[in-house]
């Protein structure tokens, strides 16, 4: 189960509550990160009413479509510890809308269908 599927070309937030304890530090930074083969994304969070909240830009041109890891790293004092990890976002695959144009064909192609008739080939034989 992913935490989240982001489309490319959107802006996430996440939003996570954290609560620290049994400390007389204070948290001095809160990251949300996303492991890629090559690198990783970190967004820092801000402390909000709602609880720590990260925005993520958007990431086309930054990560493809797939399956990621992501961790969340609360840092007090020198420790670096990490309640939240081995979850996964999936980026979803870039699909761009194009507007397609109806173009007026250069001929205008007209058919037309005079009548027509069924006959029966054994009642034509009869006859």
């Amino acid at each position: 189960m992913s935490l989240a599927k982001i489309e490319q070309t959107d802006e996430m937030k996440f939003t996570f509550e954290v609560d620290v304890s049994g400390t007389k530090d204070d948290v001095s930074e809160y990251r949300l990160v996303i492991e890629d083969e090559y690198f990783s994304i970190l967004s820092k969070g801000k402390r909000t009413n709602a609880g720590v909240e990260f925005t993520l830009p958007k990431l086309k041109g930054i990560l493809r479509e797939g399956v990621y890891t992501i961790t969340l790293e609360v840092i007090v004092g020198d420790k670096i510890f990490k309640p939240l990890t081995d979850e996964v976002v999936e980026i979803l695959p870039n699909v761009e809308q194009k507007n397609i144009e109806e173009k007026e064909p250069d001929e205008k192609i007209h058919i037309k269908i005079g009548s027509a008739t069924a006959t029966s080939l054994i009642q034509e034989a009869k006859d």
